[in-house]
């Protein structure tokens, strides 16, 4: 058997589309050990999805979930060495399924899982915070995702426990996502007015008095904006 027949037989065992045992009468190995190689396969895909999309295997339920796991795992096989990297392609698998009119699916769920996927890739974001810039720095971990649902009010409110509300309506939406630079925990906010000025005002290198002056804003009003940032830890000082 050539090496690619081979792992063809073994997608097909780990997605159960053939026998253990017929598989292994082909292979001339004990059953019992490929078993153990399959279910050791199917575990390692479902933990990396139910680690790292939590609040989307919620929203959809475990029928639901149970049935995109099986589908998922047919139509994208793990191929990487990195235990969490099972779950990247589910994002964009979902949103798929939504846009084939699958029963059960809205476009939120999509837009809930592509969103804590980056969460995930957030907090393994290769860069590295400063502790002490010399000048005020936007946080290298900072990365900005628009959608087409207000993901993050959602998931404010699960965080308080409120569960069960009826799933937004559409609406564009930017959200801000980094890295703390203290509790390495991934912050996530909406994009507001202030917010977004902060970030302009530190990419452009300006303080206070010099971005109140470009804008015209209250000085005073600019630097709470400032502050604020700093506070989140989206902009990290000296």
């Amino acid at each position: 058997m050539t090496l690619l027949a081979l792992e063809r037989l073994m997608h097909e065992v780990v997605r159960e589309a053939r026998p253990v045992d017929a598989a292994a009468a082909s292979l001339g190995v004990d059953p019992a050990r490929l078993s153990i190689y399959r279910d050791f396969v199917r575990h390692h895909v479902r933990t990396a999805l139910d680690t790292n999309l939590g609040v989307t295997r919620a929203l959809l339920g475990p029928d639901r979930w149970g049935a995109l796991f099986e589908d998922y795992l047919r139509a994208c096989p793990p191929s990487s060495w990195e235990l969490n990297a099972a779950a990247e392609a589910f994002p964009d698998f979902l949103a798929r399924q939504v846009d084939e009119g699958r029963p059960g699916l809205h476009p939120f769920h999509a837009s809930v899982a592509e969103f804590e996927w980056t969460q995930f890739t957030v907090l393994r974001h290769p860069a590295v915070i400063p502790p002490a810039p010399a000048a005020p720095t936007l946080n290298p971990t900072l990365t900005l995702l628009e959608q087409g649902w207000p993901v993050v009010p959602f998931l404010v409110a699960w965080d308080r426990g409120e569960r069960g509300a009826p799933l937004p309506e559409a609406r564009a939406s930017l959200a801000l996502l980094f890295r703390h630079p203290r509790t390495e925990r991934c912050c996530y906010f909406a994009a507001h007015d202030d917010l977004l000025f902060a970030i302009k005002a530190t990419h452009d290198e300006l303080d206070a008095e010099a971005a109140a002056a470009a804008s015209g804003h209250a000085l005073e009003a600019v630097r709470g904006a400032l502050d604020r940032a700093h506070e989140l830890g989206l902009v990290i000082r000296p």
